[in-house]
């Protein structure tokens, strides 16, 4: 029997980030820009995305990777 083990694009990037090293983000010039972006989003004390104004969790989940 099959288990369906799908995800969310936000777990998805969460496992990401935790794998890879540095995390490759599209649209980011280089490495020192892609970790900029990354911390920008995931950063514990913004509770709300500065650009779509929702939860960082909501957010992730709405990434495609």
């Amino acid at each position: 029997m099959q288990t369906n083990d799908v995800k969310s694009p936000g777990q998805k990037f969460r496992e990401a980030l935790k794998t890879e090293s540095p995390l490759q983000i599209v649209g980011a010039i280089n490495a020192n820009h892609a970790l900029l972006a990354q911390q920008a989003v995931l950063h514990p004390s913004l509770e709300y995305n500065r650009l779509a104004n929702t939860p960082v969790d909501e957010f992730m989940d709405l990434l495609v990777i």
